[in-house]
């Protein structure tokens, strides 16, 4: 609502003593009321601009300069006790391309160093799934393809460690993910949330089940023995130690035998028609371990 304002002027008049019959009233002149000065209003208050205080700059830890020559290696032969447990982690969305030089792993970023990821591991570049980033892309948490402890020490399978982004050629998207049924044998390969191929497998027996999880393709073979192609995997089992004289690392093979049930030491076997599909997988493909 408007508000108005009503100002009213009073006119005074004097007048003389009026009686009946007597000399004509004289009447005084009308004069104007004394001006009324308002005081002025007070100057207003001079308000000084203030800036926000800027944000105390992000501390980014450096990476330790160690030899890397002195290093321990992180692959699949190796054991890790200090590696940070990714068991829980949700599944990856990027793979990171190690350097020429290889990859220094710590515990945390700037801590004490774990080891050494070469450049190349097995018969593959080194491709590995980024499960955490922080510091603004500047450290990656990466998973590692060595085991944490040994079978009845400690939990084996789930190694991630802090890279930095200087030891990083590339890092690009996911979009072909792998996974393995236990219940229904099934091996299922899907691009970009598209299925593309799925096949009957063999899993782990009883006594020797395949582990389950989240895990990925670290390199790829073919040989000549009874298990002719072979992609190898970052779970090794939690039951054996060692198989034929290796670490017990869990692969993805063909077989000359038995290609279904629960017939394994651990590892998914697949059939001959099913190479040419996971010889195609890119390396550092996400694989997830299911019972469901």
């Amino acid at each position: 609502m408007k508000q108005r304002i009503v100002t009213a002027t009073l006119a005074v008049t004097v007048l003389g003593g009026l009686v009946a019959g007597c000399a004509p009233a004289v009447v005084a002149p009308a004069t104007n009321p004394p001006a009324v000065s308002s005081p002025a209003p007070p100057a207003a208050a001079t308000v000084e601009p203030t800036t926000a205080p800027a944000p105390a700059p992000i501390q980014v830890p450096l990476p330790a300069t160690p030899d890397r020559s002195t290093l321990p290696l992180i692959d699949p032969f190796a054991i890790t006790p200090w590696a940070v447990d990714g068991t829980a982690d949700p599944p990856a969305e990027q793979l990171a391309h190690i350097g020429t030089t290889g990859a220094v792993a710590y515990a945390t970023p700037g801590g004490e160093p774990l080891g050494l990821i070469l450049s190349q591991t097995v018969s593959d570049a080194s491709v590995v799934p980024v499960h955490e980033v922080a510091y603004g892309g500047a450290w990656l948490r990466v998973g590692l393809t060595s085991r944490r402890s040994l079978p009845g020490e400690g939990p084996v399978n789930g190694a991630t460690g802090w890279i930095h982004a200087d030891d990083v050629a590339s890092l690009g998207p996911i979009t072909t993910r792998v996974t393995v049924n236990l219940s229904t044998r099934t091996l299922t390969i899907t691009e970009a949330g598209v299925e593309t191929y799925s096949t009957e497998v063999a899993v782990g027996a009883p006594d020797t089940p395949t582990p389950t999880g989240q895990t990925f393709l670290v390199s790829r073979w073919t040989e000549d023995s009874a298990t002719p192609q072979v992609a190898v995997l970052s779970f090794h089992s939690e039951v054996l130690a060692t198989f034929n004289g290796g670490p017990g690392v869990t692969s993805i093979h063909t077989f000359r035998g038995a290609t279904t049930g629960a017939v394994s030491h651990g590892c998914v076997r697949i059939p001959d028609s099913a190479w040419q599909a996971v010889s195609a997988l890119p390396i550092g493909t996400p694989t997830t371990i299911t019972e469901d």
